[in-house]
């Protein structure tokens, strides 16, 4: 039979007290018809049912947040692998869970759906391991280790923000220490891959994402010709010419398009 799942997505997020009446509620057990119970939350797995279980022993899955967090916009700047943010949450979470329903946006973050697919898979598997795998299955054997490296060193760069000035979009980063040797690491690895690989699209949304925080270290966050260009190439993989402002690549056409100055 079907089966129905009750989220808690947000739970004491805008009320305070759902956890807490939730568990009361279901103190005797679950009302009839409710089978899982979804849980998860923005910027990670919520507290409540860690420190006191699931409400009515239910069986429960993640909603693990794989697409918004941190870049904004969250598919502007190709790809954003969270190894380290997502083997945190499986050690936290894993426990209770049943499995999950990762929640994506678009193409932009594959890898981390596969972190989650494989942690759940294969429960003690490192995360440098399942990069490794990603990368010799997608790029070829020669590429694991240098791949599963920079997308680790992107990861620690942090995050990236575009938001509205005066003569386009501008851009808040943190240091962006990493973004030249990953750039350069995967410069190294592409002169040697063939050119199916070179071409596809998780090879160019990965080398993207080192190319445009390379740029952006360059620029101070400033708009350039160069982080122009590669912004129209994401519009053109994605198929993204005509999307709103939180998932648009913010290309200097895109900016005026939406209207913002």
């Amino acid at each position: 039979r079907a089966k129905t799942i009750l989220s808690t997505w947000y739970f004491d997020r805008f009320i305070a007290g759902e956890w807490e009446g939730l568990s009361r509620r279901f103190a005797d057990g679950p009302p009839p018809g409710i089978d899982v119970l979804m849980i998860d939350d923005f910027g990670g797995f919520p507290e409540y049912p860690l420190q006191h279980g699931v409400p009515g022993g239910l069986p429960a899955i993640g909603f693990p947040e794989i697409s918004m967090e941190g870049n904004s916009p969250w598919g502007g700047f190709g790809a954003n692998p969270r190894p380290r943010h997502w083997s945190a949450y499986w050690d936290k979470a894993r426990h209770l869970l049943e499995g999950s329903f990762p929640y994506s946006e678009g193409i932009y973050e594959d890898v981390n759906k596969v972190l989650i697919l494989q942690f759940e898979w294969s429960p003690e598997r490192p995360a440098e391991d399942i990069l490794r795998e990603y990368a010799r299955g997608y790029f070829g054997a020669a590429t694991a280790e240098v791949v599963a490296d920079v997308m680790q060193r992107l990861e620690d760069d942090g995050a990236l923000q575009a938001t509205a000035g005066p003569d386009g979009p501008t851009f808040k980063t943190g240091t962006l220490d990493h973004a030249p040797s990953c750039l350069a690491d995967l410069d190294r690895l592409a002169a040697a891959l063939p050119q199916t690989v070179r071409e596809s699209w998780r090879w160019r949304l990965l080398w993207l994402r080192a190319a445009i925080t390379a740029e952006l270290r360059q620029t101070g966050g400033a708009m350039s010709d160069r982080l122009d260009g590669f912004f129209e190439e994401l519009t053109a993989i994605y198929h993204a010419d005509q999307a709103e402002r939180p998932v648009c690549p913010p290309s200097r056409r895109a900016w005026q398009r939406l209207g913002l100055r």
